[in-house]
């Protein structure tokens, strides 16, 4: 039997250590339920699964805010690799791996670009794979946990073609990069091509390759990019208000978490008290990097590649505290959110300053790491916490006294470990797989809701947890009790309100001037509410019924043009959207009698047999996006939007078929581009092989 090679045995060991640091959520009794882990992926993901284990694409949700575009949105993820999971395996496991396989894919990618730049692997991979950045992001938001998992990677990948460049490794690295915009965080692969420039100005003649590499990345993005710019510019994210693009940034004092935990973190009980009408809380439950990767990184101020890595964290520290210095710089930008999670970035940056400081190990270092036992020990007659610091700052000392390398892995396990106590917390899989008292109540009121009725819901309102709870499944049962956007899907019940992250910007403006009428324009028959009402729920919802059962498809008696969307939401308020359709521009004509059935043959098409008498105006209680296309008997035909939001097109005279489809916008010219810069690197590869 041949001996494992030096690669499988650290591959090996670090698959161990991943699996030992996510055992506690590996029993099918439990599932991560934090934050919009719970609130939007779960669900969403479900769709996703449902609808691949049917052999369809699931590109459109019709189950959330009258249907949306999951490519359009980005954050889903529809097309990263491991969507792969929820065909392969029980959905419970593949979602749970979804999210813990970033810690791996982050730990592996750390581990090989420490490598490549004279560092540890096992310190890297270790500190980023679980410092608590990562660990939180993984519990709370996939696109982010993914997405800057995959930066290291990509960075390993550049690395390598810079120094034996080729094509297919420039196709490789390249593709790393696309991935993370596939992961559903574009930021990520931003951060990823500044980092990497950053990195390549030692090696030799660097920057036409990392050129390339960013604009092949590029090109293999634009699946992804092309139906998301798309929703972009019809969004109100397309200009962000400063306070908002703001929110989430880490307070200065915070930034002590990275040594220090609780103490500067923030706590389970706060964020999960944050939505029933606490104050504000963090982005990320815990951010701590632990005090042996700390201790190391320090080790690295003199190194090759020291001062620019940890550099690179001061950077990534103080724009997570307020990034308006990298609005003003850096293109595109100001189209993201969140500051905090630049604590990713941060991370990864002082986990490759670790790693090499943790070969230099310079003599000041032992002493440093006794001194912080010893300061951090005496403190902690005022914060207990600081015994977790001065422990794992003994131990740090012990293993530089000790001069191993392994050794110093060790203890910035240990130091992982502790993190992913606090980040990593489970709720019980029945908080999922049970229906909602408030579901089941909405469904002996109305019947079944797939394609008949929506729920119309508050979000953002105050949460009525049923009963005592851990905090992180109390504040997922209460949310599901109010019917919150995505998960009344869990019980069957179609919604309305809306959530994601790029909002359509006419629907938007819509549904808050005008809601009674897009309640009766998309067929919300129910209002959940947290207060009085004829109805109420065993959970303590109110519930209003706003109209009997109507028909999703429907023909239209008048049309009125509107200037504006400001005039065209205005004018809605005051008219039934069922008699009277608004348009943006001219209005075309309407009048004609007649029926308009309607059947949902997939997410993504929908058939509507037509019987009128005149040219009429039929309109489908759907959201209107650029990608749904019409023929009617078979022959292209346009779409409209009517009152701001609605697909709607003029029917002609006669029985006729019509037939609704949906492909995102820009992904079939996106895949094309994809092929065409695969084809090319390919045959520039034969080529320069012959």
């Amino acid at each position: 039997m041949r001996p494992l090679s030096p690669a499988t045995k650290s591959m090996a060991i670090g698959v161990f250590g991943w699996l030992v640091l996510v055992a506690p959520l590996l029993p099918p009794s439990l599932q991560l339920g934090d934050r919009d882990t719970a609130r939007l992926y779960f669900p969403v993901k479900h769709f996703i699964a449902e609808t691949l284990l049917r052999g369809q694409l699931p590109f459109w949700d019709p189950w959330t805010e009258g249907g949306v575009s999951l490519l359009g949105q980005m954050t889903p993820g529809v097309l990263h690799p491991l969507t792969l999971l929820y065909a392969a395996l029980p959905f419970h496991l593949a979602f749970k791996l979804n999210h813990l396989l970033a810690l791996l894919i982050g730990g592996l990618g750390a581990a090989a670009l420490a490598g490549r730049l004279g560092g540890s692997r096992a310190v890297a991979g270790v500190a980023y794979g679980g410092c608590g950045a990562l660990l939180s992001a993984s519990s709370s938001n996939l696109p982010f946990a993914l997405g800057h998992a995959t930066v290291p990677c990509a960075l390993a990948a550049l690395i390598a073609h810079l120094r034996a460049p080729s094509p297919l490794q420039l196709l490789f690295a390249s593709a790393l990069l696309a991935s993370c915009a596939f992961a559903g965080d574009p930021q990520a692969m931003l951060i990823g091509a500044i980092f990497g420039a950053a990195l390549a100005a030692r090696e030799e003649r660097p920057w036409p390759k990392v050129a390339a590499w960013a604009a092949v990345a590029l090109v293999l993005s634009l699946p992804a990019a092309l139906p998301a710019a798309a929703q972009l510019a019809r969004s109100s994210r397309s200009s962000i208000a400063a306070s908002e693009r703001g929110a989430f940034a880490t307070s200065a004092p915070r930034l002590l978490g990275l040594l220090v935990p609780r103490v500067f973190d923030g706590t389970e009980a706060e964020t999960a008290a944050a939505p029933a009408g606490g104050g504000p809380v963090s982005f990320f439950d815990v951010i701590t990097f632990g005090a042996p990767a700390l201790l190391l990184a320090a080790g690295a101020v003199r190194a090759r590649r020291g001062p620019l890595l940890l550099g690179l964290a001061a950077l990534f520290c103080a724009a997570a505290a307020g990034d308006a210095l990298l609005a003003a710089v850096v293109p595109f930008w100001r189209l993201f959110r969140y500051p905090e999670k630049l604590m990713l970035p941060a991370s990864l940056a002082l986990s490759l300053a670790a790693a090499i400081g943790a070969c230099e190990r310079p003599r000041w270092l032992f002493r440093a790491a006794l001194v912080l036992a010893a300061a951090a020990a005496a403190l902690a007659l005022l914060r207990r916490e600081l015994l977790e610091v001065a422990g794992l700052a003994a131990l740090t000392a012990a293993a530089l006294r000790f001069t191993r390398a392994p050794l110093l892995a060790a203890a910035c396990f240990v130091a992982a470990l502790l993190a992913a106590s606090r980040a990593l917390q489970p709720v019980p899989v029945q908080a999922y797989d049970r229906p909602s008292l408030t579901g089941q109540a909405l469904l002996r009121l109305g019947g079944p809701s797939e394609e008949r009725w929506r729920v119309l819901t508050e979000p953002g309102g105050r949460l009525r947890v049923p009963g005592p709870m851990e905090p992180h499944e109390g504040r997922l049962a209460a949310a599901r009790e109010a019917m919150w956007p995505q998960l009344a899907q869990l019980d069957g019940i179609e919604g309305l309100a809306p959530y994601f992250s790029a909002p359509d910007r006419d629907f938007d403006l819509a549904f808050h001037r005008a809601p009674r009428a897009m309640a009766d324009l998309f067929g919300a028959r129910f209002e959940v509410i947290d207060g009085p009402a004829p109805l109420t729920s065993e959970s303590g919802y109110g519930i209003r019924e706003l109209s009997a059962p109507a028909p999703r498809a429907f023909l239209v008696k008048s049309s009125r043009s509107a200037a504006s969307a400001e005039e065209a939401a205005a004018a809605l308020a005051g008219i039934d959207p069922r008699a009277e359709a608004i348009f943006l521009g001219a209005a075309p004509p309407a009048g004609g009698t007649g029926t308009a059935k309607y059947a949902r043959k997939g997410p993504d098409r929908i058939e509507l047999d037509l019987d009128i008498s005149a040219p009429a105006l039929a309109v489908v209680g759907e959201r209107f996006d650029p990608g749904w296309s019409l023929r009617i008997d078979g022959e292209l035909a346009p779409l409209r939007a009517a009152d701001l939001s609605a697909l709607s097109f003029t029917a002609p005279p006669g029985r006729h078929r019509a037939v609704l489809n949906f492909m995102p916008w820009g992904l079939l010219p996106g895949l094309a581009a994809v092929a065409a810069a695969c084809l090319a690197l390919v045959i520039l590869h034969l080529r320069r092989a012959a």
